[in-house]
């Protein structure tokens, strides 16, 4: 059995797992993911690997187009996400309501984890640009604990960090988690992602077939379930 292989970002792992058996009855294939953040998606394609589908957000997608490893034609925006903020399950939940609440829930905390915006990960570059903004850089800094392209709320887990902020979505594939909620929606940041075959695709029509699907308008549902909304509703 050939398997479709995936290059992207992990806020799709709950999607592709559970359309992965239905994918394989339909098609015979298997799907192989390989999660990363953005940097990661850069630095695979351009070592010459070949995979069958590339997800990421429109710039990472158009990037690689340029660069000849994505089919351009074949790009489609087909999710939004959005950024939440999450503790660890049975642990109080800190008042997000407005942007002053959020500010000093992540001063009150002994540790706070995101993703590190070296890895070029949107929530990251989203995160570290909102403590610059702020002025709190160094102060959160000072007790963050950084992710590396898998969801940060496995910190909160572990107890290496009291509150997270992340993708939405990244935060749902972690048990013993409590998403407490969506940031303010005055600095909410909404990430849209696309897909696009590789260009030395293996298996390209399956893969054809999986962009399609997750571009179709009944997979909607799956992905609300995830904590993604279709592109029409955020």
């Amino acid at each position: 059995m050939a398997e479709v292989k995936v290059l992207g970002t992990i806020a799709l792992k709950g999607v592709l797992m559970e359309y992965a058996p239905e994918f394989q009855e339909k098609t015979g294939h298997g799907i192989a993911p390989t999660w990363g953040p953005t940097g990661v998606v850069y630095d695979k394609c351009r070592t010459g690997e070949a995979f069958d589908v590339l997800i990421g957000v429109p710039e990472c997608i158009e990037t690689m187009s340029a660069e000849g490893y994505a089919v351009a034609a074949t790009q489609v925006d087909f999710t939004k996400s959005i950024v939440g903020v999450a503790v660890k399950k049975g642990t109080p939940h800190p008042k997000i309501d407005t942007v002053e609440d959020l500010k000093a829930a992540l001063r009150a905390a002994k540790s706070v984890a995101y993703t590190d915006p070296a890895t070029m990960a949107a929530s990251g570059l989203y995160v570290a640009k909102l403590l610059e903004d702020w002025g709190m850089t160094e102060e959160v800094n000072a007790k963050a604990k950084f992710g590396r392209g898998g969801p940060v709320a496995e910190f909160l887990v572990t107890d290496e960090a009291e509150i997270a902020l992340q993708q939405y979505c990244e935060h749902m594939l972690v048990p013993g988690v409590d998403v407490v909620g969506p940031v303010p929606d005055e600095i909410q940041k909404v990430s849209t992602m696309s897909a696009a075959l590789h260009t030395k695709a293996p298996a390209a029509e399956a893969a054809k077939s999986l962009i399609a699907w997750l571009a179709a308008p009944e997979t909607h549902e799956v992905l609300r379930r995830h904590g993604l909304f279709a592109p029409h509703e955020v």
